[in-house]
Order: structure tokens, then C-alpha cells, then sequence
């Protein structure tokens, strides 16, 4: 299974990386919008794990081409209700709010990627 990773926080990015590379052996990483949709350009992941306080692009540009490429993801978000950077996104869609443990954000993979297969 081939995830891509994107969040801010590069200890974050680094210490999950090596959690979930044990379970998916094809992790990608991005600590920004711009080199998330530079992966995502070049390569089709079966899901994307998007933090919703990246940097340089706005979320809501990424989701649209995520939902243009029909690639499954999982919005990681500290909020409570939806703000101006959330608006344009589905409410239907996958979040997951900090804090969380890896086993937790492992079982949201598993339900998003369990569906398409």
C-alpha cells in the first residue's frame, strides 16, 4: 500500500513514518502543500494523510485534486467545527482529531482503504 504522509511537523512526520512503514512498506512524507502536491503529481497513493495546518497551499486546493484523482484521505485536525481553510472541503470526509495514537490513525487507514478495495 502506498500512503502519503503530509503534516507540518517534521518530528511528527518522522516518528509516524517509522510507526507505519512497520505495517505499509511505501510511506512518502511532505512538511508542506506545495511538496505534498508536488508527490502527488508524480505518484498515485492508495491514501493520502493530510494535516490540516499545512503550509503553502491551501487544503482545500489540495483536497480538490485529491477528489479529482479519487484518491482516499484523512483529514488530521485540531479543530472543532469548520473554519475559513476547511470550508470548501466535505464534511462527509475522514478526519481524525489530535491527539491521537498511532493504532488510532492505523484503524482510520485501514476503514478508508478497506472501502476502495
Amino acid at each position: 500500500m502506498k500512503i502519503l504522509l503530509a503534516a507540518y511537523d517534521r518530528d511528527f512526520l518522522n516518528s509516524y513514518k517509522i510507526l507505519m512503514s512497520e505495517k505499509y512498506k511505501d510511506v512518502s512524507t511532505a512538511f508542506d502543500g506545495a511538496q505534498a502536491m508536488t508527490l502527488l503529481q508524480d505518484n498515485k497513493y492508495d491514501v493520502v494523510v493530510l494535516d490540516s495546518r499545512l503550509p503553502m497551499i491551501r487544503n482545500a486546493d489540495i483536497v480538490k485534486k485529491l477528489k479529482t484523482d479519487q484518491t482516499p484521505y484523512i483529514m488530521l485536525t485540531d479543530r472543532y467545527s469548520v473554519s475559513e481553510e476547511t470550508e470548501d472541503l466535505d464534511l462527509n470526509d475522514l478526519y481524525l482529531r489530535y491527539p491521537f495514537s498511532p493504532d488510532m490513525l492505523i484503524e482510520k487507514i485501514d476503514k478508508v482503504t478497506k472501502s476502495i478495495v
